[in-house]
C-alpha cells in the first residue's frame, strides 16, 4: 500500500509510522511518502503521473504554511470523492466541521498506544476492503474519479487519452453520481486523459486483454468467442488482431478457468 502521512512535525510522522508497522506487515506498506505541509500534499496531486494516489492518507490538522487538515481533506475529496483520508491531530476539530469534511476516522495522538492500534486496524481493515474491489480511475478536466471495473466493456485510444465505454448500468451510476459531474460522459462513453497503456498496467491481473493495439476488453463480459472477434455483452462485437489471436486466446483461456475455480 501507499500511505502519505502529512504533518508538519517529522518526528509525529516518524511515530505513526512506527504504530503502523506494528499493525501491518512492513511487505504490506509499499511506500511512505511523508509531506510536511498541505501544500506540498496539494501539489502532489496537481499532477497527472500521480493519478494513482494513495490507499490512505494521514492528516493532522493544525500545521504550518496557512492550510489545515479539514481544508486539505474538502480539496482532495473534490478532486478523488473516494480518497480514504484519516485525521491523526493533537487537536480537538469541533465535530460540526469534522462532518463536512468526511473523514474516515479521526486518531488522536495522545490516545494509548493500544487504542491507536485498534483505530489504525480499522483503517487498514477499510484500505484491504476498497483494494479488493478493481477500479478503473478516470482522469478529465483535472478531476480524478474511480469507476467500478465491471462496470466497463472495454477502454480504446482516444486523441492523447482513452475512451472507456460503459455498462448500462456503469453509465447510469455516472449520470446519478453527484462526484462526477465534472466528467464527461457521451453515449455511455467516459473520456479519460490516461493513456491506454497505462490502464493496461493497471488492469491487465484483473481481466483486460489487448484484442487490438487501440483497445482492451473486459474479459468479464466476454459472451462469446468467434473466429476473428469477441461479442460482448449488450451487443457490442470486437475485433480480436490476427497479430494478437494466440496471447488474447491464451489470456482469455487463463481468465475462464480462473472464474471456474473460484465458482463464478
Amino acid at each position: 500500500m501507499n500511505i502519505a502521512i502529512c504533518d508538519d512535525c517529522l518526528r509525529d510522522i516518524k511515530s505513526l509510522e512506527e504504530h503502523i508497522l506494528k499493525v501491518v506487515a512492513p511487505e504490506t506498506i509499499r511506500k511512505f511518502y511523508e509531506f510536511l505541509s498541505g501544500k506540498e500534499l496539494l501539489e502532489h496531486y496537481a499532477k497527472l503521473e500521480h493519478y494513482t494516489n494513495f490507499d490512505i492518507i494521514f492528516l493532522d490538522i493544525r500545521m504550518e504554511g496557512g492550510i489545515n487538515g479539514g481544508q486539505i481533506a474538502k480539496i482532495i475529496h473534490s478532486q478523488v470523492p473516494d480518497a480514504l483520508i484519516s485525521f491523526y491531530t493533537a487537536y480537538d476539530y469541533p465535530s460540526s466541521r469534522i462532518v463536512n469534511v468526511h473523514p474516515f476516522s479521526y486518531i488522536m495522538k495522545n490516545l494509548a498506544e493500544d487504542k491507536i492500534k485498534e483505530m489504525l486496524g480499522l483503517v487498514f481493515t477499510e484500505a484491504y476492503k476498497r483494494k479488493i474491489r478493481a477500479n478503473v480511475v478516470v482522469y478529465y478536466n483535472a478531476k480524478i474519479y474511480k469507476v467500478d471495473a465491471s462496470d466497463v466493456l472495454y477502454i480504446a485510444i482516444l486523441d492523447k487519452g482513452s475512451a472507456i465505454y460503459l455498462t448500462e448500468k456503469g453509465a447510469e451510476k455516472i449520470r446519478t453520481s453527484a462526484d462526477a459531474s465534472g466528467l464527461k460522459l457521451v453515449d455511455n462513453v467516459l473520456k479519460s486523459s490516461i493513456r491506454l497503456d497505462e490502464y493496461y498496467t493497471q488492469l491487465k491481473d484483473k481481466g483486460f486483454i489487448y484484442a487490438k493495439k487501440s483497445y482492451i476488453v473486459n474479459a468479464q463480459h466476454i459472451t462469446a468467442r468467434l473466429k476473428d472477434s469477441v461479442k460482448m455483452k449488450e451487443g457490442a462485437e470486437l475485433t480480436v488482431a490476427r497479430s494478437k489471436k494466440k496471447e488474447f486466446d491464451d489470456q482469455l483461456n487463463e481468465y475462464w478457468i480462473k472464474c471456474r475455480d473460484r465458482g463464478q
